[in-house]
């Protein structure tokens, strides 16, 4: 409930971790003042171009419109800073 990867962290310990659990955790709203969810969602890291896959379902069919190559700021925030889409 976030936008562009805010509060996207790269921890590489356990202090780190707590730091960034504690930041998303501490966060009430979003940029639009809409109350968050409090919860975390923790994945491994993958090195590599970040995209995302723009799709749409209907009836249980899935199409693909297209996909967007993005550009994220450096370690350890990700915060994305442009996006490319054909």
């Amino acid at each position: 409930d976030l936008g562009g990867s805010e509060l996207v962290r790269f921890v590489e310990d356990a202090a780190a971790l707590e730091s960034a659990f504690g930041a998303v955790l501490a966060e009430r709203a979003n940029g639009r003042g809409q109350a968050r969810m409090p919860i975390v969602l923790l994945e491994e890291f993958m090195p590599g171009e970040e995209v995302s896959v723009e799709t749409f379902t209907v009836s249980g069919r899935t199409k693909v419109i297209g996909i967007t190559d993005k550009t994220v700021s450096g370690r350890p925030a990700f915060i994305e800073t442009m996006h490319m889409f054909p």
